[in-house]
């Protein structure tokens, strides 16, 4: 008898994501027998110089992760079976939800439960509720309360260093780790301050803080 051998069933897969984590993810589905064709939102440069041996990748830089709608659309026009969200902005702005409701699979978390990536205050509660272990923290909601804050943690309970967060989506960019209260002090002005880069590109809402 004449052994066969059977080709696996070949997919669409799409990617939300325009950084080094969707590359990873790209390749790794390039390397898959299964993968027909990879869709990136928006991917990057060169990223479709790396075509495999049975599969094609096409990006599309005009549409970006957290474009959901426009995602979707395209996704079911062409026929995507999987698709993987990368950036949390995708996530954040119910990619995953709506996905799954237009019939498409997808590796990647509600809306709900992407809120312990983008909201800092919310994962903190969640943490503590659900017994978490998880440093100490306090939230600010203006410069005054924030600088009290910090004055206490240095002044009073003398720690070596604060962790300030930024409420809200800051995927990676919203974390300063200060080693005295004078950088604390700077840390608050550049988070939350009116002239702050930050708060303008970010977030103008709370800042949580731990020692």
């Amino acid at each position: 008898m004449k052994s066969t051998l059977e080709m696996p069933r070949q997919i669409t897969v799409a990617i939300t994501d325009g950084g080094g984590r969707g590359h990873a993810f790209a390749n790794a589905s390039n390397k898959s027998m299964r993968a027909r064709k990879i869709l990136c939102f928006k991917g990057g440069d060169g990223w479709g110089e790396h075509n495999g041996p049975f599969t094609s990748i096409q990006c599309f830089p005009d549409i970006d992760a957290g474009e959901v709608d426009k995602i979707i659309a395209e996704s079911l026009k062409q026929n995507v079976d999987l698709l993987i969200a990368g950036q949390e902005i995708f996530l954040a702005n119910g990619g995953a939800d709506k996905a799954r409701s237009a019939g498409i699979k997808v590796v990647g978390c509600s809306t709900e439960a992407a809120r312990l990536e983008t909201s800092k205050v919310w994962a903190k509660k969640f943490f503590k509720k659900y017994r978490v272990p998880t440093a100490d923290y306090d939230v600010a909601f203006n410069l005054h309360s924030a600088s009290l804050i910090v004055d206490y943690w240095f002044g009073i309970k003398k720690v070596e260093a604060l962790v300030l967060k930024a409420e809200g989506l800051a995927e990676g960019k919203g974390v300063i780790i200060a080693h005295n209260i004078g950088e604390a002090h700077m840390a608050v002005l550049e988070l939350m301050g009116e002239d702050s880069t930050f708060r303008k590109t970010y977030t103008n809402a709370s800042l949580p803080i731990k020692p």
